[in-house]
This record gives structure tokens, C-alpha cells and sequence, in this order.
């Protein structure tokens, strides 16, 4: 227990911290099914472990399911969950699929009056009943993690903020600079109608059109040459380019 406490503060990856939760409760539980559903922007919950799977258990946040369980706050089974509740017909469904991937115990995470997911679990090893104890360690380990996923997902804001605030300063200093570039050709073809037979005029266009191409293969270089030490997120960059 003090492992996991030690080992899930110091993780702010959220595939890393459910890897944690997962791996502690299977070998102090013997538990093989385990699957964790997380809450998303409009609170719907969604499969977040395993990562690679063939399913997708999902429950829209509109249903008074997540507000029963996070009210019961307590580890509970899913047959005493469809004896307790009157259900509706997509928690009826929901439940179901829970079945069918042999998870038999829900475990509300929940952490600052938030319900931030849902830990489901399997049958103990040899079909073992849980015990208070057992209850009693999936609480703590749940509440722990709980606390651990949000304080990830505040991390990743805070970080794409930041990255939010440089890519603006980028964008301003590229589009102040393109906006030159079109000013001086803009200039160009306007006098061109005029006096484009003109010598003096030709050569000026030809220095003008050398000059600006030089000036953007600069700004191309720049943009293409980063800074030593500076590592470019293509990823975390789609996420910005997406926002904006």
C-alpha cells in the first residue's frame, strides 16, 4: 500500500496512474477483469483501461445511474445495483455489457465532489466472495486514485495553456512577417500596370521579389531549425491547431 501510495504521486501520465491502479488491485486481489471508465469534458464516462481493447463501455452523464453511485459512494455489485435501482432501459444496457465482459463489482472513484470514473472489477480469484476488507482497501485505493487522475488531467491543462500562449506569440510573429511579404508584392503588381516597361522599374521588381524570397527562405529556416533543447509535440500541437 505504501508502494502504490508512493509510486501513484508521482505520475502525471493518466495511461501510466490506471496501469498503477490496475496492477495493485489484480495482485493483492487476484483479480484478472478489471476495467476503468473515466469522466470526459461533458462528464460522460468512457473505457480508459485497458487501452488497447475490443470493447467500448460507456454511460452518458445525463443518466441517474453515475448520480445513484455517486451518492451510494461505496464499493457495490452489479446484481445488487440492478436489485436497489429502478433502471432505464441504457443503464439496463450498460450493465449488461459490464456482465458480458465478467465484471462483477463497481467501484465509484470519487475525489473533491467529483465523480471522476468508475473501477470495475471481476470475480476474486476461485470465485471468492469480497470481504469488508477488501471493500474497505478498494475505497482507498480508488479515492487515491481518483486524486491522482485529476491532478493529471490539471497538469495536461495547465501544459497545453502554456503551449497555448507560444503557439500565439508563433503565430504573431509569422503572420507579422507574412503580412509584410504581401504588402511589398502587393505594391509591385499595383505599379506593374503602370510601369512595368520601364528598365528602372524591372530591375527594382526583380531586387524587390529576390529580396522578399530571401527574407521568407529565412523565416522558412527558422521555423524548421528549432532552438537547442526545444522538442516539437506534433501531437500536442494538433491538439492547439484543433482548439484554435
Amino acid at each position: 500500500w505504501t508502494r502504490f501510495s508512493e509510486n501513484i504521486a508521482s505520475l502525471l501520465d493518466l495511461d501510466e496512474i490506471l496501469k498503477e491502479v490496475a496492477g495493485v488491485v489484480s495482485s493483492n486481489l487476484w483479480i484478472e477483469d478489471i476495467v476503468i471508465l473515466l469522466s470526459g469534458e461533458g462528464g460522460d464516462l468512457s473505457s480508459a483501461y485497458p487501452k488497447e481493447s475490443s470493447f467500448e463501455l460507456a454511460i452518458r452523464r445525463e443518466e441517474d445511474f453515475l448520480d445513484w453511485i455517486f451518492r451510494y459512494g461505496e464499493p457495490i455489485g452489479i446484481k445488487d445495483i440492478e436489485l436497489n435501482k429502478s433502471l432505464t432501459e441504457e443503464e439496463r444496457v450498460f450493465l449488461k455489457q459490464a456482465e458480458e465482459l465478467k465484471l462483477a463489482l463497481c467501484v465509484p472513484m470519487i475525489a473533491k465532489r467529483n465523480l471522476v470514473g468508475l473501477l470495475f472489477l471481476g470475480q476474486k480469484k476461485g470465485n471468492q466472495p469480497f470481504s469488508e476488507e477488501d471493500f474497505s482497501f478498494l475505497g482507498g485505493v480508488a479515492h487515491q486514485a481518483s486524486i491522482a487522475v485529476l491532478n493529471a488531467k490539471l497538469s495536461q491543462e495547465l501544459i497545453l495553456s502554456r503551449e497555448m500562449e507560444s503557439f500565439n506569440k508563433l503565430s504573431s510573429f509569422i503572420l507579422h512577417d507574412l503580412k509584410n511579404f504581401i504588402s511589398m508584392l502587393s505594391m509591385l503588381l499595383q505599379n506593374a500596370e503602370e510601369r512595368l516597361k520601364n528598365p528602372d522599374f524591372q530591375k527594382s521588381i526583380l531586387v524587390t521579389i529576390s529580396d522578399t524570397v530571401e527574407r521568407m527562405k529565412n523565416l522558412i529556416s527558422k521555423l524548421s531549425t528549432p532552438s537547442a533543447g526545444i522538442k516539437l509535440d506534433l501531437n500536442l500541437f494538433n491538439e492547439i491547431s484543433a482548439k484554435i
